[in-house]
C-alpha cells in the first residue's frame, strides 16, 4: 500500500481536475494489473 500513498501525495499537489482523473486511471490500472 506504500505505492498508493505515494501516488496519493503526488496527485494531491498536481491539479484539481487532472489529479482526480489521473487518480482514477491509476487506481483502475492497478486493479486490473493485480487481477491478472
Amino acid at each position: 500500500m506504500a505505492g498508493g500513498s505515494a501516488i496519493r501525495g503526488s496527485r494531491v499537489g498536481a491539479g484539481p481536475m487532472g489529479e482526480a482523473e489521473r487518480g482514477e486511471a491509476i487506481a483502475r490500472f492497478h486493479v486490473s494489473y493485480w487481477c491478472q
